[in-house]
């Protein structure tokens, strides 16, 4: 977490949430979100100045793309997780209506 925020020192969107580091385990689980939404998708952080181009740069690449990857993979199970769940619910109106 340490060389995370080392490189990303000049970056307000996270200097606003380093806080989070000393809130407990699931405060550091939030940074690294925000930290991989923010390697995930810069160009929205960019665009209002949340974040430094140099510093983004410097970041390392291995830790970069495991830090995507997580994110992603993240998104893959929410989206998952709400088309399992909203089918469960049209089976289950399916079923209380006397459907099979």
């Amino acid at each position: 977490m340490e060389e995370m925020l080392g490189h990303l020192e000049n970056c307000q969107a996270i200097q606003q949430r380093s806080f989070l580091m000393h809130v407990g385990p699931w405060g550091t689980v939030m940074l690294t979100a925000s930290i991989a939404g923010i390697m995930t998708f810069p160009g929205i952080y960019l665009r209002h100045g949340g974040v430094s181009q140099a510093d983004l740069d410097a970041f390392p690449s291995a830790l970069k793309r495991k830090l995507i990857l997580l994110h992603i993979v993240n998104i893959a199970l929410a989206v998952g997780g709400f088309l399992v769940g909203g089918a469960m619910v049209v089976c289950w109106n399916y079923v209380k209506k006397g459907g099979l």
